[in-house]
């Protein structure tokens, strides 16, 4: 993405937006979008001790502080590296 953004800053007339309030608002959206629904949460600065699988899928995640296990309904949703 980021490629594409640096190649489109030269094209003549390019305009480069940026969210309001910063990216960390965009993560603030997607929370705000996952928590209305009920039973649902967010986890942030959570360091996740591994990705727990079941028959091959993400079924939830290890957290390290405190050993505790969130087993997910639907999904899995990681920004990890890997």
């Amino acid at each position: 993405v980021m490629a594409y953004m640096v190649e489109d800053f030269y094209r003549e007339d390019a305009v480069m937006d940026f969210p309001k309030g910063g990216s960390g608002e965009m993560m603030n959206a997607l929370a705000r979008g996952v928590t209305k629904h009920r039973g649902c949460s967010v986890e942030t600065s959570a360091c996740v001790e591994k990705i727990v699988l079941e028959d091959g899928r993400a079924a939830g995640v290890k957290l390290r502080k405190g050993n505790r296990m969130i087993k997910a309904k639907e999904a899995v949703v990681s920004n990890a590296d890997l």
